[in-house]
């Protein structure tokens, strides 16, 4: 088993924009796995997330820097795949990336059933 942690990260002038374009966009991410025939509830969405994007100002000498002032918002979303099949990882990778993640959180492998323990 191998199990492929993805993102995505959008921005936009407000919280709303950046929001709806993360939606498109992670829709289209989250599709990119079925599109190679893995199942759809081997893919999760398993975190929304967003945030403001500063800018800061700089002090000049003898004076206080100005507050940091919002620029932008930006949207993360965190998408997690199971792959049984693991001459499809790379597909898969190619798939999301073509599709619009942007960030890799994680590739983990595991066997699919526990080896036996020996008996003492």
């Amino acid at each position: 088993m191998a199990y492929l942690a993805f993102g995505l990260r959008t921005s936009g002038e407000t919280a709303s924009d950046a929001g709806r374009a993360n939606a498109v966009k992670g829709a289209a991410v989250a599709a990119a796995p079925g599109s190679l025939s893995i199942r759809e509830r081997a893919i999760k969405t398993t975190q929304v997330g967003r945030a403001p994007t500063y800018a800061y100002s700089q002090a000049k000498p003898g004076k206080t820097a100005e507050p940091p002032k919002v620029v932008a918002r930006v949207a993360t979303t965190s998408i997690y795949v199971t792959i049984s099949d693991l001459s499809r990882v790379g597909k898969v990778i190619d798939a999301v990336v073509k599709a619009g993640a942007d960030t890799t959180n994680g590739l983990t492998f595991a066997r699919r059933r526990p080896a036996a323990r020996p008996e003492p």
